[in-house]
């Protein structure tokens, strides 16, 4: 294991791999060289690739926060996911997607995921809804975002009132069946 190199073992080892090393503490040539052993060799396979990096980023997590994920059980015919309690968050879920809060002995279950810019602390609940419901939800969705970049394309940049869509921000060419619009 590297951590079992000395400073100058390392050194030598990161020389070899056209790393670096001047002013580098050992914990980062350490890193770099994990990195770099990351890389396929010629004769590795792409799956021995692949397996290699999961095990890697499996044993690094990350301790800044980005990379974690609230994790609850699924339950069969049920689409679960954690809701942040930010104003109208819940109710929205609740009242418009048929969400409910799962509850654990009566109670609903969350989980802290920080606090809110006053310094309030902030709860995530998980909720469920029917998976049904889910896929109807999730086909609306679909539809109303295609419907809406068909009328930019059919309707020159039109909304379905007439209204101009903003297109300030769009880039490169959407094309749906045989219309194309080009953004600069």
């Amino acid at each position: 294991m590297l951590e079992e190199l000395s400073y100058k073992e390392l050194q030598e080892r990161a020389k070899k791999l056209n790393i670096n090393s001047v002013g580098k503490s050992k914990v980062i040539l350490e890193k770099e060289i994990k990195k770099q052993d990351l890389k396929p060799s010629e004769e590795e396979s792409f799956r021995e690739l692949s397996e290699r990096r999961k095990k890697y980023k499996e044993s690094h997590r990350s301790f800044d926060g980005l990379d974690l994920k609230l994790k609850a059980p699924q339950r069969d015919g049920y689409t679960r996911r954690w809701v942040n309690d930010i104003t109208g968050r819940l109710d929205k879920f609740e009242n418009e997607y048929f969400y409910t809060k799962v509850l654990k002995e009566g109670i609903p279950i969350k989980a802290y995921v920080g606090s809110d810019k006053k310094g309030n602390e902030q709860y995530a609940y998980l909720m469920e809804t029917p998976r049904e419901w889910y896929n109807e939800n999730q086909a609306e969705k679909r539809n109303r975002i295609i419907a809406t970049e068909e009328n930019a394309i059919n309707l020159g940049g039109r909304d379905a009132q007439g209204n101009a869509l903003d297109t300030s921000k769009a880039r490169g060419t959407i094309t749906i069946g045989d219309k194309t619009k080009k953004y600069a």
